[in-house]
């Protein structure tokens, strides 16, 4: 009697730092233009593209938006790679890898389960068995994906978005997913006419929340996100908020 092997979902075989620097490698060779898969091969250290290996590593890189399809049938690097290998920004290039870090599905899920912090072995194990995966590989993509959160800053303490400290959690909305109307902490900095708390609104696109920022200078920024907001949401919109304009950037 043969036991009939379970295909574990698709989901990266190595770390996102490790996918970038063979991103760039592949950036050397044509920059963004397309090139051929054999070139591509090639270039990454394989016969050619038939390498079982290679395939392995151009659907890692695909899984995690770091290698695409061009025109004719050629592939190559995006053009957020150019703009994240010359950026002086570093927290535009730090917004670059999560949103990176996000594209893979199987991360996705984790970080929209877990936004805060990332959770035990055995809690990581739990999830990726319960996606599907083998024992074996389950312990494999625990690796990929403790590295890959750790090399992009996930689950930093703090960051820095545009020159303000946010800490995840303290803020509701921007770095808590899971906005659920609670008041903002730390209610006596705010002035007594503004309402501190998170509001649901209606919105063309549908149910809102709009979340009450508070900056230095008794100065008021409103956040207004989607119900239901994602992991990968926070990620782009950290990003965009990395492409602001601030006023004093210049002094």
């Amino acid at each position: 009697m043969t036991t009939e092997r379970i295909k574990s979902p698709r989901a990266p075989s190595f770390a996102l730092d490790d996918a970038i620097a063979k991103a760039l490698k592949l950036y050397e060779l044509a920059r963004t233009r397309g090139i051929s898969p054999d070139d591509a091969a090639t270039q990454l250290g394989y016969k050619n593209a038939n390498n079982g290996a290679y395939r392995a590593t151009q659907a890692t890189m695909g899984y995690y938006g770091l290698l695409v399809r061009k025109d004719s049938g050629l592939i190559g690097v995006p053009e957020e790679l150019q703009a994240y290998k010359f950026n002086p920004d570093e927290n535009q290039r730090r917004a670059q890898v999560m949103r990176w870090l996000a594209n893979p599905r199987v991360f996705a899920e984790v970080l929209e389960k877990f936004p805060d912090s990332i959770p035990s072995d055995k809690t990581l194990m739990f999830n990726f068995v319960s996606m599907g995966f083998n024992e074996q590989a389950a312990e494999k993509l625990m690796g990929v994906f403790k590295q890959s959160v750790d090399f992009s800053g996930f689950y930093s303490k703090s960051r820095i978005v545009s020159g303000v400290e946010v800490i995840p959690g303290e803020v509701g909305g921007l770095e808590d997913p899971n906005v659920d109307g609670r008041k903002l902490e730390n209610e006596d900095a705010a002035k007594p006419n503004v309402n501190d708390s998170s509001q649901g609104v209606d919105s063309p696109n549908g149910k809102q929340i709009r979340t009450p920022i508070r900056l230095p200078g008794d100065r008021i920024a409103w956040l207004e996100t989607p119900i239901p907001f994602y992991a990968k949401d926070k990620v782009r919109l950290i990003a965009q908020i990395e492409l602001l304009l601030c006023d004093d950037e210049d002094q």
